[in-house]
């Protein structure tokens, strides 16, 4: 009797590092302290927001093709069982919207601290 074999191929293509880096920058967390998620939320606005800025690095597919990109890269069974579908135009757009209306200058002001301290930046001052 022989044994059938199901496999299942996804992209890996540049993710793995950007997803590394903006670990490394905390950005989730910027992202979450400076919009936290609301009760009635199922998704984090961080983790959206996250997906999105990784979207804009790896492909920059548009809103409404955001879960079709995002499938190439999940299958369910890794690490992140996170379902594409969920990360539809809607619950994108709703995050920029938070996004927007949130203190974006302190945020940037956060994240560039946290690139200068990862990446052990010179800084020097310019008269």
């Amino acid at each position: 009797m022989k044994e059938i074999i199901k496999a299942v191929t996804k992209r890996i293509d540049v993710l793995p590092m950007v997803k590394n880096y903006v670990s490394e920058l905390n950005l989730f967390e910027i992202f979450n302290k400076h919009i936290p998620k609301k009760s009635n939320e199922h998704m984090e606005p961080a983790q959206i927001l996250c997906m999105m800025v990784m979207n804009i690095i790896c492909a920059s597919w548009p809103l409404y093709r955001f879960s079709d990109w995002l499938a190439d890269y999940l299958d369910g069974m890794a690490e992140d069982k996170t379902n594409a579908s969920k990360y539809n135009d809607d619950r994108l757009g709703r995050s920029l919207d938070k996004l927007f209306n949130t203190d974006q200058n302190s945020m940037m002001t956060e994240l560039s601290g946290n690139a200068i301290k990862v990446n052990s930046l010179e800084i020097i001052d310019i008269p």
